[in-house]
């Protein structure tokens, strides 16, 4: 057996910066060849990940990284089991390095596709590389569990505490990106659901008009005034239902969010809001389970709730998004839980149409 020196477990131990013992066990496992040893460091860190599986991942970050004219952006989560470890030096880096790669890069439309990529800063890395020694230094689950990025102008803002990111696109020429990171602020605070009006569901947005036609219809005004009237405040109905564009403007309420963005040659587009863990997941429906009588419904009738590494409930209304004029099926509340490696079977089914964000107040905590 070769002669273990405290040479080479200190050369060990500074390419890997894990702890002593480890690396000394290592050592002497492999003879003293430290090729070997490295091999035999990067198998315990996956033994530890497949130790620490089934644990609840409902800390971590959302990070958000804007190119500095405005043309693209990307927003990556990184979830782990604990506050403490979500503030390590090496966690933010691995959050630092994802969303860097993620923008900089060929782009990824799965974490499994941004893990596969060269970490920006570590030459001979990837992504996925740089994961497994971070989990193998805190000894901790760590998961990348999603990853966008979108072409502007787009503007970006993450909450100081890391919990909520958002991205904000617009449509015209962008002569000053602050105007898209103030929007994207207002979008974390005031967490509107739709863009515009028309992603509301059609039938409300009908019923509200026809009553407010017929209020004002009464008070006996010109048909051109009562036309004025209504569109005057289904305006307001449109900001209390959560369409963004005609919300009161977060830094100056003298204005909507639309004149705002007309103020600086601009048009809203879209948005994505994350918060940390909590996830809305809409299901494809198979002809079996549809039924007769409820076409025509909204865009937005999700079926189960994520968070934290669980499914928490459904609501009772099911939409096939591959026909939105298609039947659609109700069904009475539940509430079930499923363990990680369930959630992620769940997610590689046929039966997975789009996973997508709405506020944490939407979602049950129970």
């Amino acid at each position: 057996m070769a002669e273990i020196t405290a040479q080479a477990v200190k050369q060990l131990r500074d390419l890997t910066d894990l702890p002593m013992m480890d690396v000394k066990k290592a050592l002497v496992e492999a003879d003293g060849n430290q090729e070997r040893a490295i091999e035999i460091l990067r198998e315990r860190n996956k033994k530890v990940m497949l130790k620490r599986l089934e644990n609840s991942t409902s800390e971590g970050l959302v990070r958000v990284l804007v190119s500095d004219d405005g043309s693209r952006a990307a927003m990556v989560e990184i979830q782990c089991e604990s506050a403490q470890v979500a503030k390590a030096d090496e966690f933010l880096f691995l959050a630092d390095q994802c969303v860097k790669q993620l923008l900089g890069g060929p782009g990824a439309a799965t974490p499994d596709e941004l893990q596969a990529q060269s970490c920006p800063d570590r030459n001979g890395q990837t992504l996925a590389d740089l994961l497994e020694e971070v989990v193998g230094k805190i000894r901790e689950k760590m998961i990348v569990t999603r990853v966008i990025r979108v072409d502007g102008p787009v503007g970006g803002y993450a909450h100081h505490d890391g919990k909520t990111g958002v991205l904000f696109r617009a449509a015209g020429q962008l002569r000053s990106s602050t105007i898209l990171k103030d929007v994207s602020m207002h979008v974390a605070a005031l967490k509107p659901l739709v863009t515009h009006p028309e992603e509301l569901c059609s039938e409300l947005v009908a019923a509200e008009r026809q009553r407010l036609s017929a209020e004002a219809t009464a008070s006996g005004k010109p048909a051109n005034i009562i036309e004025k009237m209504v569109d005057g405040r289904m305006k307001t109905f449109y900001a209390e239902n959560g369409v963004l564009a005609f919300q009161l403007f977060a830094k100056d309420d003298s204005k909507t969010v639309n004149q705002a963005l007309a103020e600086n040659g601009l048009k809203a587009v879209g948005f994505t809001r994350w918060v940390l863990g909590n996830w809305t997941l809409r299901l494809m429906i198979p002809p079996p389970m549809r039924t007769e009588g409820c076409e025509g419904r909204g865009a937005f009738c999700p079926l189960f709730r994520f968070a934290n590494g669980r499914l928490l409930w459904t609501t009772p209304l099911l939409i096939d998004k591959r026909n939105p004029n298609s039947d659609a099926q109700f069904l009475p509340p539940i509430q079930t839980r499923l363990a990680e490696a369930q959630w992620r079977e769940f997610c590689s089914s046929g039966w997975v149409r789009d996973l997508s964000l709405w506020s944490s107040s939407d979602l049950r905590t129970d």
